[in-house]
């Protein structure tokens, strides 16, 4: 179950990684945007996998733990970018 996990997630990581090339050449983000959206996406990820490890280990209360400070972190982080990026066209 935990190399599906890592399938699942190499997969999103680079289809994260073609979307972000494509998007950067059409709306022309800076650095900064750019970081802001690989650490979100980063920890977004991060905590996925958080809480499939921690619930195949049987520990379902870390992995709403991880969820909840991991992934919420990461959306606020991109939710931050993306507001930073659509103000500075």
């Amino acid at each position: 179950m935990m190399g599906l996990t890592w399938f699942i997630l190499g997969f999103l990581t680079v289809a994260a990684g073609y979307l972000i090339i494509k998007y950067r050449k059409i709306y022309q983000w800076n650095n900064y945007v750019l970081m802001g959206i690989i650490s979100g996406i980063g920890s977004v990820f991060f905590s996925l996998a958080w809480a499939v490890g921690a619930v195949l280990e049987g520990v379902p209360r870390a992995a709403g733990m991880g969820l909840l400070v991991f992934g919420m972190g990461g959306i606020v982080i991109l939710s931050i970018t993306f507001r930073f990026a659509k103000e500075n066209k």
